[in-house]
């Protein structure tokens, strides 16, 4: 089963960093979620503003195979849509932690 891993940055992005690679210690706290939990949920995952790889990179939706930052206020719509689920209670943990803490979330896709 392939997953996704979604986790609160310790730190905010600089603009001028391309986050390419997977890794974790970047990350306080993370979630593996799996990939056919996202694709149930695609409508909310695929329509929140983000950046692909870069602050340089604005986008629409998580990067499927790539690596997205989520912006604080992006994190609370997301968790705000993702509320009705009751499934995701990891996510649901790091998109509240990410917003109440003015964090970024990093999500390594598949």
């Amino acid at each position: 089963m392939a997953f996704h891993e979604f986790g609160v940055m310790k730190k905010v992005p600089a603009l001028e960093e391309m986050y390419e690679k997977y890794d974790l210690s970047l990350c306080g706290e993370t979630a593996a979620v799996e990939d056919d939990e996202v694709h149930a949920l695609w409508e909310h995952f695929g329509s929140i503003p983000c950046f692909w790889h870069s602050l340089q990179r604005p986008a629409q939706g998580l990067a499927y195979t790539g690596i997205t930052l989520i912006p604080p206020s992006s994190a609370k719509n997301l968790l705000d849509r993702l509320l009705q689920q009751e499934q995701l209670c990891s996510l649901k943990g790091i998109l509240h932690d990410a917003w109440e803490k003015g964090c970024y979330v990093i999500h390594f896709g598949i």
